[in-house]
């Protein structure tokens, strides 16, 4: 004889369960999804947050450095053409 369309098998229970009860465990289910998802959204949105800081700071000191380096090269050219009394 088929299987009853309105039960369903349930493995974890052996037997045939109400397809009320099914459709509950997928609702519980849901719920919990849901709720992980809206936590991953938060951590996401925190770590974008402090990457926004970090990427800041990298700027900042990439400027400092290449700022240092063009006075640097500027100032050898200077005492390089001095020396070789191009000025």
């Amino acid at each position: 004889m088929p299987p009853d369309p309105i039960h369903l098998a349930d493995p974890a229970i052996g037997h045939h369960a109400p397809l009320d009860a099914r459709v509950s465990k997928l609702e519980t289910a849901m719920d919990y999804v849901r709720d992980d998802i809206r936590n991953l959204r938060l951590e996401l949105r925190d770590t974008r947050n402090e990457l926004r800081g970090e990427i800041h700071d990298v700027r900042t000191d990439v400027r400092l450095v290449l700022g240092s380096l063009i006075t640097v090269g500027l100032g050898l050219a200077g005492m390089m053409a001095k020396g070789f009394h191009w000025l």
